[in-house]
């Protein structure tokens, strides 16, 4: 029987989330740090390499009671060779059971969704923040818009069951696409979630750009009726489109915590385990240097995951305090 991943307050981690580089060919406005040359690329020996990655998940799958694994980055696609790792992960999927999930941008998929297929991929989140060519080139840098929605329209017809577009809403920017992303999507076996925009570092939130989730679904129950799917295994809240195959989700980190329902543990590109994406104090527990000593045991390893669970807080500071204080980059800890 494997260990339980339990904190001091008595929740259980089962959920993984690995990013697999901080790199990514679009340059999202609440994602990626300005202030950072877009060139700049880190070196291969400061990120796990995929040996490196594969006993990672073989310890926390086997050994540590993740039941889930998401593959983000950056974006993960960008990854050299990330097909041959996904193929090397899929014996060790199926022996233990765990559900395999990859968070993409969704430019770089054309040519690898039947692969992903084969590799055992269960779930694919898809990062769209407009419908607007205009708009999405101005949030992401990049005039790839057709290309995404092609991928997507690939995805289902290659038959994946469990797609996810995830959309970050910004007051004067997007906020007023919530409807159409629901009317686009209506009579589609996907679900559509939006996201509340998050302070990170240097990324321009304030509090005239924040949306709530609330204000969001409000806007949407203009023109279509939503009813509540009861889900507690959700930290998005999930509603059926009366009359349509689409779900709607609403993500509310901002305005509603979800701290005491939290299941998840971050693996940065550099293999730096992350208890709390908002944690005040910064505190990363360094896996690298641990998994690249010879002398290192999977025992050692597993003693250092399960200890560090004591340093997780009940729950992150307020909006206002991470606003000022908060030094995250999304694209650096992977979402």
């Amino acid at each position: 029987m494997p260990l339980v991943l339990k904190d001091r307050f008595g929740r259980i981690h089962d959920y993984l989330r690995i990013s697999l580089t901080d790199r990514c060919n679009l340059n999202c406005i609440y994602c990626c740090n300005p202030q950072l040359p877009k060139s700049l690329k880190p070196d291969k020996k400061e990120i796990l390499n995929f040996d490196e990655l594969l006993r990672v998940v073989r310890i926390f799958t086997e050994s540590l009671g993740i039941r889930k694994v998401r593959f983000t980055g950056g974006e993960p696609m960008l990854r050299k060779d990330i097909m041959k790792f996904f193929e090397a992960l899929s014996p060790l999927k199926k022996r233990t059971g765990f559900e395999f999930a990859v968070t993409t941008n969704g430019t770089l998929l054309e040519g690898n969704i039947e692969a992903l297929k084969s590799a055992g991929l269960d779930r694919i989140n898809i990062s769209l923040d407009s419908l607007r060519s205009e708009v999405f080139k101005y949030i992401t840098g990049s005039d790839k818009l057709s290309e995404v929605l092609k991928n997507i329209n690939g995805l289902e017809e290659t038959g994946f069951q469990n797609i996810k577009i995830n959309s970050v809403v910004m007051r004067n920017i997007n906020d007023s696409e919530a409807a159409e992303f629901a009317d686009f999507f209506r009579n589609r076996n996907i679900t559509v979630r939006f996201i509340e925009f998050m302070p990170f570092e240097n990324n321009g939130w304030t509090r005239e750009t924040f949306v709530s989730s609330e204000e969001v679904k409000k806007n949407i129950e203009k023109h279509f009726h939503l009813e509540k799917i009861e889900d507690k295994s959700q930290i998005a809240q999930l509603y059926r489109m009366t009359g349509y195959k689409a779900k709607i989700g609403f993500i509310s980190p901002v305005s509603q915590h979800f701290c005491s329902e939290c299941n998840r543990l971050r693996l940065k590109a550099n293999g730096r385990l992350k208890l709390c994406l908002f944690d005040p104090a910064q505190r990363e527990i360094d896996l690298r240097d641990v998994l690249r000593d010879e002398g290192s045991s999977d025992l050692d390893i597993i003693t250092i995951i399960s200890e560090s669970l004591s340093l997780k807080e009940r729950e992150h500071p307020e909006v206002s305090t991470l606003a000022l204080e908060n030094r995250n980059s999304m694209q650096n800890i992977g979402g």
